[in-house]
């Protein structure tokens, strides 16, 4: 299964690790290495938050935040082969609309991580 831009997966819940959300946000076609992103029920309490609501994406059963502090490169390969190991588990794709909101607060939050930013930056997303 190959990985898009705005698909979601759940990561495999273990003792230590709770099932969330993940968004990849950065076009899988463009690099090696992919935005993933977090979403919990818990905001971040730092503006602008980023909240995407249940009837936004079918997944969801709560209002989800954007984990912005937790925004990482992931070397596609890698994410892929945990993908087969049944480590994440596909949920759909988000909304265009939705996807554009995600990207822009990534820009915006002061929390996302320099790199995260570079590579949505190269990826032609306005700073």
């Amino acid at each position: 299964m190959a990985l898009q831009l705005g698909q979601t997966l759940f990561n495999a819940e273990a003792l230590d690790v709770a099932r969330h959300p993940w968004i990849i946000a950065s076009d899988p076609e463009k690099a090696d290495r992919v935005v993933l992103v977090n979403l919990s029920t818990k905001p971040c309490g730092t503006p602008p938050e980023c909240i995407i609501e249940p009837k936004e994406h079918g997944a969801l059963s709560r209002p989800s935040y954007i984990r912005f502090n937790e925004a990482r490169l992931r070397d596609l390969s890698k994410l892929e082969a945990a993908l087969k190991k049944g480590l994440f588990q596909p949920s759909g794709n988000l909304s265009p609309e939705i996807l554009k909101k995600v990207q822009a607060a990534l820009l915006a939050s002061p929390l996302t991580p320099r790199e995260v930013k570079e590579l949505l930056k190269k990826q032609g997303l306005p700073a």
